[in-house]
Formats: structure tokens, C-alpha cells, sequence
């Protein structure tokens, strides 16, 4: 897997953002953002526990961190409504993160629970 850089994946939000809302698919009663991370190829599966995850939970307290397995990865999920306001700042500190803890930032997807 080709990481993709910081500026992508904050080029490509506003599109995202767009593409949900004209989608009807904003607006749910229980909002889902969910964070995806991997190991960097190369690195040992689980060469970012326990620091990954402990530099995440300072960034965002409120997230639910969740590592997960086959394949190794980590999610970080919020549960809002995904906006320009919070995702950028938050996008660029996790793909900070995930660089200083031989990760990838996956990018994130919004899964809100359906009723």
C-alpha cells in the first residue's frame, strides 16, 4: 500500500464532504467517523503498539481507539458528523502520528449506525 501524503488526503475532504452530502447521506441520528491505520510495509505488525495508540489517545480523547486484526491495523472512531472544521486539524495530527510510529494513515470513512 502506497501511503498517501498529508496534502491528498486534505484535497481530497472537500470532495468527500460534497460527495456525502449531495449522497442524502448526512444528517444520521448516530454520526460514525471512523480512522484507519496500518503498519508501515516493512515494519514489524505491531511496531506502533502501545505508542500509536497512546499518541492518538492525546490528540483526540474523546476518540474510541480499537486495535484490530487480519490485518493488523488500529481505528480511531468519533463519533460526529464529519466537517471541514475538525477533520483537517485532525487528519493532518494523525498522519503526523502515524509517520513517528512507523504507520500509515489510511485515510477515514464515515459509517453511521443505521436505525
Amino acid at each position: 500500500m502506497r501511503p498517501s501524503t498529508e496534502a491528498e488526503f486534505l484535497n481530497n475532504l472537500e470532495t468527500y464532504l460534497d460527495d456525502l452530502k449531495k449522497a442524502g447521506r448526512l444528517g444520521a441520528i448516530e454520526p460514525r467517523v471512523c480512522h484507519h491505520f496500518f503498519p508501515l510495509d516493512g515494519a514489524p505488525a505491531n511496531a506502533y503498539l502501545p505508542g500509536l495508540p497512546k499518541k492518538l489517545a492525546k490528540i483526540d480523547p474523546e476518540g474510541l481507539i480499537e486495535v484490530i486484526g487480519d490485518p493488523v491495523g488500529l481505528e480511531v472512531w468519533d463519533l460526529l458528523e464529519p466537517a471541514m472544521s475538525w477533520l483537517a486539524p485532525r487528519i493532518s495530527a494523525f498522519h503526523k502520528a502515524a509517520v513517528e510510529h512507523q504507520a500509515v494513515y489510511a485515510g477515514w470513512s464515515y459509517e453511521p449506525r443505521r436505525g
